[in-house]
């Protein structure tokens, strides 16, 4: 330690910066002055949540001056992260959590001195970034029997809430991520106002969608009626306020969107992006592809997660006026019974990447593939979009078929065909895909990659040869 501190402090911040959290703190209890140097790193992050603990140790950091000027960002958990302890709707509270403003343990407001604590952001005079984070299960109004920690008029509470705290800070936040942020608007013009103003001043915006789920009937998520309300209208309410000024995007949702349910964002253009990251977004017409390059004067970092290209779908008729593709692209298909109608898409990712290498010449750093943070705490990866592990999977190429579950996305179209041999391989379509990733695919990727300077092996199939241990 002796050594390291006879280092200048320019040289010893650098290397706090590049340190884990844990070694940050130990670094901070080395001495008088390594706890003078390492105050910044350590709290420069700090998380506050409605149990006792952790209310406590954030207003020691607000009390103390030189700590609260240390303070760059700030989570606001609405449950233990560690899932400890948790506040909702039902009574579920642990012996850490506080009373809510009624004196009853549970209710969907929380504590009071949890809400003066939040209130009090403004006296964090260098705050920049506040994430806001959710529990990942989510119901909905047709559920109500289904008993979740977090209602929708929990979240839509502690959203309002929020809010009006960040839209009169003595100074907006430049940076804002909301995780599992549930397929609401808020319709009240007040709560609508506060919201356009704090978007109004960011630089970075982050949002994980959070949809209803059945683990045992997934092919009904898709059904729900809040995401073909909320995703159209996902572009005008929470991307279009902040537009003027965005340099970083990231748009992850749970469920797959972009072709159905809908949600084009191809007519909102960001003059400042530099970052765009994707997450379970699906490609199905080549507006989506010349949205991204027409950032090409800007945009110097992409990362698709988890993002397929549709080359076959099917759907019903009543269906397909809420999808990303207009009417006439449906046909009827000769192996299609009933009143079902087809659309195909021709483009493939060698596609895409070549007009990614060609017209986005600012580009340094691109990740395709998959990341091992999916469903980690049975969630959508948050700010980890630079781990995404990069090469070709087996959902880069996808169908939508309407009426099959788990999920009606899946590798091949099942048709309607008599024929029992082909009946069965379309129920296991990993036997017979149609479309695989190409030699042209996996080499286009590979000279993107070379172009962007990114040192990365990939086998003759394209996938990653020195995947994490926890990739699948």
């Amino acid at each position: 330690m002796a050594t390291l501190l006879s280092l200048p402090r320019e040289i010893i911040h650098r290397v706090l910066y590049f340190a884990a959290p844990a070694s940050r703190k130990q670094f901070r209890l080395a001495s008088g002055l390594s706890g003078e140097i390492g105050r910044k790193w350590v709290f420069e992050s700090v998380q506050i949540s409605p149990v006792k603990k952790s209310c406590e140790g954030f207003k020691r950091i607000l009390d103390d001056p030189n700590l609260a000027r240390s303070v760059t960002k700030v989570y606001i958990d609405t449950r233990d992260p560690d899932r400890e302890s948790s506040v909702d709707g039902y009574g579920n509270q642990n012996e850490d959590a506080m009373p809510s403003d009624d004196g009853e343990e549970g209710g969907d407001e929380f504590p009071r001195p949890f809400w003066s604590l939040v209130g009090r952001l403004g006296e964090l005079p260098r705050l920049q970034s506040v994430a806001l984070r959710f529990d990942p299960e989510c119901d909905g109004e047709e559920d109500d029997w289904n008993e979740v920690e977090q209602s929708i008029e929990f979240r839509h509470s502690v959203l309002c809430k929020v809010f009006a705290v960040l839209a009169n800070l003595p100074r907006l936040p430049t940076e804002l991520a909301i995780q599992d942020l549930q397929n609401i608007n808020p319709t009240d013009p007040d709560v609508k106002r506060d919201i356009e103003k704090v978007l109004g001043g960011l630089k970075s915006l982050r949002l994980n969608i959070a949809n209803e789920h059945s683990d045992g009937n997934g092919e009904h998520d898709i059904e729900k009626e809040a995401l073909h309300s909320f995703f159209p209208t996902l572009g005008s309410t929470w991307l279009a306020p902040a537009a003027a000024n965005l340099e970083h995007l990231t748009l992850y949702s749970n469920l797959f969107i972009g072709f159905f349910p809908i949600c084009d964002i191809t007519n909102i253009h960001f003059p400042r992006l530099k970052t765009l990251a994707l997450g379970n977004y699906t490609f199905m017409h080549d507006s989506q592809l010349d949205w991204i390059t027409s950032h090409g004067s800007t945009l110097q970092e992409l990362y698709l997660d988890d993002c397929p290209i549709l080359y076959e779908v099917k759907l019903s008729a009543a269906d397909t006026a809420r999808t990303l593709l207009d009417k006439d692209r449906y046909k009827p298909h000769p192996r299609i019974v009933g009143d079902d109608l087809y659309a195909s898409y021709d483009k493939r990712w060698c596609s895409y990447f070549g007009a990614f290498a060609e017209k986005l010449p600012h580009l340094r750093h691109f990740r395709f593939g998959h990341s091992p943070a999916w469903w980690q705490d049975e969630t959508t990866p948050f700010e980890a979009e630079t781990g995404i592990t990069i090469g070709f999977d087996k959902e880069s190429y996808m169908t939508y078929c309407e009426g099959y579950g788990p999920s009606q996305y899946m590798r091949s179209m099942i048709w309607d065909v008599e024929d029992e041999e082909e009946k069965e391989r379309n129920f296991f379509p990993d036997y017979d895909c149609r479309v695989q990733p190409s030699e042209g695919d996996i080499a286009a990727l590979r000279a993107l990659l070379r172009r962007t300077g990114q040192e990365v092996e990939l086998d003759e199939d394209g996938k990653n040869c020195n995947p994490p241990s926890i990739y699948h």
